[in-house]
This record gives structure tokens, sequence and C-alpha cells, in this order.
């Protein structure tokens, strides 16, 4: 297992691939949720219904983690922990941009315009620390 360089991070966070975002719960338990996000400006850039779970979790505990990992080889993980903002009002082209970033243009633009239709929301998540590592580096 070797850390990532700065640049390998920032390149494997630029992929579509599905993060897990964790909130904490008025019990104090976690709430693990698959996400689309996009890597900007070293920010996590997230969607969300404003009406769900992990909103409300962050309304009262901005604290959160976010997981990236692959399932091939050479084997990576990105780790951080950060605070969530709700920014809102927002820029409609973030969800559209998501969406696009992993469904492609034509199904990514039908389904960010279906979410649009609801009442919807951005996080910007503060990055404090990350941990990363890859295995089987060839």
């Amino acid at each position: 297992m070797a850390k990532m360089e700065t640049n390998e991070f920032q390149e494997y966070l630029r992929e579509p691939n599905i993060a897990h975002l964790v909130t904490i719960d008025a019990k104090k338990y976690p709430l693990v949720t698959p996400i689309w996000y996009i890597w900007s400006n070293n920010e996590f850039y997230i969607f969300s219904r404003r009406d769900s779970e992990k909103i409300r979790n962050i309304i009262s505990n901005s604290n959160v983690a976010i997981s990236v990992a692959n399932n091939e080889k050479p084997y990576k993980y990105i780790s951080i922990k950060g605070d969530a903002e709700i920014l809102d009002p927002f820029d409609p082209e973030w969800i559209r941009n998501i969406a696009i970033h992993y469904d492609g243009p034509e199904k990514g633009m039908e389904f960010a315009e279906e979410c649009l239709k609801n009442d919807m929301v951005i996080l910007k998540i503060n990055v404090h620390s990350i941990r990363s590592a890859i295995y089987f580096r060839e």
C-alpha cells in the first residue's frame, strides 16, 4: 500500500466513481449514502432533495465523511473528513453537470431536468483532511 500522490488523487476524484457520504443522525448513528459528485476547487459538490434524511442530518450536524473506492486493480481509495454547507439558492448547472458527468449528455440532462422539478439543494463539502491509498500499483 502506498499513499496516492496529489496529482493521482486529484485525477481519481475527477472520475465518475460512486462515493459514499456519511452523515450523523439525531441519535448519533451514521447514515451512509451512495452519491454522485463533482470534485472542483478541492471541494465536493453533491445534489440532493431538500427533504432527504442526509440533509436533515447535515442541518443538525454539518460534520461529514466521504469515501471513494474502486473495485479493480490498482485498488484506490480516498477518505475525507469535512463539513457540509447547503447552497441555497444554487445554480442549477451544478445538477446538470453532475448528472452529465455520470450518465452522459443525453440521459444526464434528462435526469437533471427531472430532478430540478423537485425541491433540491446543492451540498458543498469543505475538506479538512484527506487520506488516500493505492494497492497493487503497476
